[in-house]
């Protein structure tokens, strides 16, 4: 009688013991899972430096395309005239609008998208007030879809003693339709613009 006793307690211990077991592995799945939970911000850390690169990379694209969309835009425009940076601020237009097109659309042709930071001016330079033109040469050209498709060196304001010095990012246009902006990198179309080189075939308009 003992003797069965003693196998029935041994054989209840039994079952609940793999009751246990079973129990345990549920729990072990759920610890497991949370650890991959908790460690998943660090993997996905890890993977968001290349959707980062891709990000940028087609913000680059895009811009690249936005280029490449102005010049067939500019391809077909009817004026070109540039307002000069010198105080009074007057309007110049080609002896010949077709070569000077062409001068413009080849050095566009050759642009790169510039996708580093853009310095600004200084906080007291936005309140400021102006009674003469401060800004560099700036080219217009009416485009086909009758835009006005503005480009100019990239130009901002710092703060000297009573007044403020103008500083130019070199080499770097900021190209405006509308509400499309784009930076561009392009040393001749530069050039000739930030030191008037485009003077010497233009005329008073």
């Amino acid at each position: 009688m003992k003797k069965t006793i003693a196998i029935l307690i041994m054989g209840c211990l039994l079952v609940s013991f793999v009751a246990c077991e079973k129990n345990q592995n549920p729990m072990i799945s759920i610890t497991s899972d949370r650890a991959l939970t908790s460690n998943s911000p660090s993997n996905h850390s890890v993977s968001a430096k290349p959707t980062t690169i891709i990000n940028s990379t087609t913000v680059a694209q895009e811009k690249q395309s936005l280029i490449i969309n102005e010049i067939k835009l500019i391809k077909a425009c009817s004026k070109i005239s540039i307002q000069d940076d010198f105080p009074c601020s007057t309007i110049w237009k080609p002896t010949s609008q077709d070569k000077t097109l062409e001068k413009v659309i080849s050095w566009l042709n050759k642009a790169q998208v510039y996708t580093d930071n853009i310095p600004v001016s200084s906080a007291s330079a936005k309140n400021a007030v102006f009674y003469a033109n401060i800004l560099p040469s700036t080219l217009s050209i009416n485009s086909s879809n009758n835009h006005i498709i503005m480009i100019q060196p990239v130009m901002y304001l710092i703060e000297s003693g009573n007044g403020f010095q103008r500083n130019y990012l070199e080499n770097v246009l900021k190209l405006t339709d509308g509400d499309s902006k784009v930076y561009i990198q392009s040393k001749q179309l530069y050039d000739w613009l930030k030191n008037d080189k485009w003077q010497s075939n233009f005329v008073r308009n």
